[in-house]
């Protein structure tokens, strides 16, 4: 049978729909019989399967713990549970920061600004908060000012503000999460070249832990490149140092082509600008990146020498 793409969208819209009035038991009921599991196949080595049979017809509830095994068995990610579960909904939070990515390549956006202020005012929740700081540093104030010199904001200005208000909010954590984690990484250039090497130690212990998990070494990665750019424009060689060594690090553990990259730029750079590296070895660079596709790199090569 063939069915043209809006049968396709009609179906998926019923049964998403038909999964808004679903408890967490009828879901797990619906999935698991969707896969020809019994309910002995998907308890065995979980839960009795007792306790699956009364989540299944509401008369009890389940621990966090044993609806996520539940889902690994059904090879669900949780990410999946939860937009099913939500019918089909994306929330608020995911909205916004999609609407922030997609704003990005537009204008800058005041209504937009505004919707993000009124979220964090409403709601407390520091996630809109970093949504409107991110999207107004980049989209409104680069215009006039440099990444690398952004942390001298005026006292009283709004970018002063939203410094002091995200290093507040980033010291009441005494843990970091992946959220604090990713804040601090994408507001480097927010904050002082003392302030980050004394968050450093803290930021890449905790990343270390999980550069197993693939959203955490992505992480990792980003941190350490946008700290070893931001530190060489700066020209901090002690920040840099510091970045240049864990970045060193992942490319030679994980045998990771990207860092490699990078390391091999600001190596290239670094000699250049203390008048070790012949002129020679700068057009092999530019070269190689070219060959690469890598144009923002040899856009960032070719005016970083210009300063030389």
């Amino acid at each position: 049978m063939i069915f043209d793409k809006y049968c396709v969208k009609s179906l998926q819209y019923f049964y998403l729909k038909e999964m808004t009035s679903l408890t967490h038991g009828e879901l797990i009921k619906k999935l698991r019989l969707e896969r020809n599991l019994s309910q002995e196949a998907l308890s065995d080595g979980i839960t009795s399967r007792n306790t699956l049979s009364s989540l299944e017809i509401r008369k009890s509830n389940s621990s966090f713990q044993n609806l996520f095994q539940y889902c690994q068995r059904m090879n669900i990610t949780l990410e999946e549970y939860e937009f099913l579960y939500n019918g089909g909904k994306v929330d608020s939070k995911r909205e916004f920061a999609t609407r922030v990515s997609r704003s990005f390549k537009k204008n800058f956006d005041p209504k937009l600004v505004a919707d993000l202020k009124f979220q964090y005012i409403e709601t407390h929740d520091f996630f809109f908060y970093s949504l409107y700081a991110q999207y107004y540093l980049i989209k409104k104030h680069f215009k006039t000012s440099s990444l690398s010199t952004m942390s001298d904001g005026a006292e009283g200005s709004e970018v002063y503000l939203i410094r002091l208000n995200i290093e507040r909010y980033l010291e009441s954590i005494y843990t970091w999460g992946r959220f604090e984690l990713t804040l601090f990484a994408n507001c480097l250039f927010l904050f002082s070249d003392e302030y980050i090497r004394f968050q450093y130690r803290e930021a890449i212990v905790y990343m270390r832990q999980f550069v197993d998990s693939s959203n955490y070494s992505t992480d990792l990665l980003k941190f350490l490149i946008n700290g070893t750019q931001l530190s060489f424009d700066r020209n901090c060689m002690e920040n840099f140092a510091i970045f240049m060594k864990e970045l060193k690090k992942v490319a030679k553990i994980y045998a990771d082509t990207k860092a490699s990259l990078v390391v091999k730029i600001f190596e290239t750079l670094h000699k250049c600008r203390k008048g070790e590296q012949s002129q020679k070895d700068l057009t092999a660079l530019k070269q190689t990146l070219q060959f690469l596709g890598e144009n923002t790199w040899l856009t960032y090569v070719l005016e970083a020498s210009d300063r030389f």
